[in-house]
């Protein structure tokens, strides 16, 4: 009998301590909390240009491959260009340019990759004065914090050309900005970026190439959305500005929507939501009651066996 009972007190205090580390397990993974943290930006590589393969595995990021080249460039489509937003008055000539009269280098080449941050949210605000743009921004910021949408990471290029006119030797700059984006869950992605007034204080002074944003404010803040962006799939945009450029002042802010948590079906076919508080008290009372009627019809029977047995 002593035996008997010992073996379901043990058994009483393994099944509570199983449904307390189950309760501390929906408790601990049921909650996450996050925070718009201080600076946070990482210099891929001073004075590189991130070169990105389409060729890849499926399922895997793009592959970088750095470009480390600067001095004279030929390529035609660059160019072309740089041909496109510079006037011949900028390099002393009064006739139509074409690429034999302009000579052209890369002067400097600077990476770096951005997320969003207090400091950069900080400074979009000081940068808007449209009251919608200010909205958007702090919308932004509280749907980061509430965790309702991602914060997507932005490889941000600057390559800053030289162009000369071989004929009056005159040379005007211009600087290019590429903005880099890889999408680590399927989704759509919202790219704005906010470019600093010493860049360019007007929108016109702005030359974009592959897709032209949508102007949310003139001085100038642009933005970008790409629907039903695949996982590991990339979308780049890139804009000129007239102007040598020594560092990257840019401010983009790149989102997406966060996933909805499905809720958690636990083995009783009970369901919680992530976030909520969960009891298991119902539980340990059912498994209790269950095992002492086991234990009592148990108690019962071996008695029984005891009194036919004398």
């Amino acid at each position: 009998m002593l035996k008997v009972t010992n073996k379901l007190l043990a058994g009483l205090i393994f099944i509570w301590i199983a449904v307390s580390l189950l309760n501390s397990f929906v408790l601990i993974t049921g909650r996450s909390t996050s925070t718009i943290g201080t600076v946070n930006f990482t210099v891929i590589a001073p004075d590189v240009v991130p070169v990105y393969m389409e060729n890849r595995e499926p399922g895997r990021p793009p592959t970088v491959i750095l470009d480390r080249t600067t001095g004279a460039v030929t390529n035609s489509k660059t160019i072309e260009e740089l041909l496109s937003i510079i006037t011949p008055q900028d390099i002393g000539m009064n006739i139509e340019l074409t690429a034999r009269d302009i000579r052209v280098r890369k002067l400097n080449v600077l990476t770096m990759t951005t997320t969003i941050t207090a400091n950069n949210i900080k400074a979009a605000r000081e940068h808007a004065s449209d009251p919608e743009l200010l909205q958007l921004i702090d919308k932004i910021a509280q749907s980061i914090e509430s965790e309702s949408i991602l914060d997507v990471p932005v490889v941000t290029t600057m390559i800053t050309y030289g162009i000369r006119s071989i004929t009056s030797g005159q040379e005007t700059y211009a600087s290019k900005l590429i903005h880099y984006i890889v999408a680590e869950e399927a989704g759509d992605i919202t790219l704005i970026v906010l470019i600093p007034k010493d860049m360019s204080s007007q929108i016109d002074n702005v030359f974009f190439f592959v897709e032209d944003p949508k102007v949310l404010q003139a001085d100038p803040v642009v933005q970008w959305k790409f629907s039903e962006v695949s996982k590991w799939d990339n979308r780049e945009i890139y804009y000129y500005v007239k102007k040598e450029l020594d560092s990257i002042d840019t401010i983009p802010l790149a989102t997406m929507p966060a996933k909805k948590v499905e809720p958690v079906a636990l083995p009783i076919s009970l369901r919680f939501e992530k976030g909520a508080q969960f009891s298991t008290w119902p539980i340990a009372a059912i498994i209790m009651i269950v095992v002492g009627i086991l234990a009592g019809y148990y108690l019962l029977t071996q008695k029984q066996k005891k009194r036919k047995r004398y």
